[in-house]
């Protein structure tokens, strides 16, 4: 069930809060003039998390100087994709960071998950959506070494496929 009120802020200025309830968990997205300022996470009624949304590296750089430990959705564009990074910050440095890709139609593409070891971003899982007609048919799965882990059959369930299976006997998937 979607929410959506008016507020003014301490300044006086409207800003609005979009709820949405799923599963336990309740999600305030507020927005000022269409423009995302955060998200914040609930579940069961207790605060879990909220996210700064930041569109600039000078943005995101103020507010990382201001806060010790702090959350971000980065959103930028790049050609006809909109990149979304989540990053967390504790004393100024980076602790963890995943990026979600979605196609102009908003479907998401790929979805990747980082381990901060030492101040090296380091990628710990990658997944990758194919879409046909707007419906998603199948999602790979990446080892870290980029290699093919499984391809899951979105749409058939149990028809999935691992990497090493591809170009083999026990499987009719190609490639091409």
């Amino acid at each position: 069930m979607d929410n959506k009120f008016k507020n003014i802020d301490e300044n006086g200025n409207e800003f609005s809060i979009q709820r949405e309830t799923s599963n336990g968990y309740e999600t305030e997205i507020r927005s000022k003039n269409d423009i995302l300022i955060s998200q914040t996470i609930l579940k069961d009624g207790k605060f879990e998390f909220i996210s700064y949304f930041v569109f600039s590296i000078e943005q995101l750089n103020k507010m990382i100087e201001q806060n010790n430990m702090i959350s971000f959705i980065y959103r930028h564009f790049q050609n006809s994709y909109r990149i979304d990074e989540y990053l967390d910050y504790n004393n100024q440095i980076l602790t963890g960071k995943m990026i979600s890709v979605y196609n102009s139609n908003n479907e998401s593409i790929c979805f990747q998950k980082h381990q901060i070891v030492n101040g090296e971003t380091i990628s710990k899982f990658t997944e990758k959506s194919y879409y046909e007609n707007g419906e998603e048919k199948y999602a790979f799965e990446y080892n870290q070494d980029g290699t093919c882990f499984m391809i899951d059959s979105v749409q058939t369930y149990q028809d999935d496929i691992f990497g090493w299976e591809i170009g083999t006997s026990k499987t009719n998937f190609t490639w091409k």
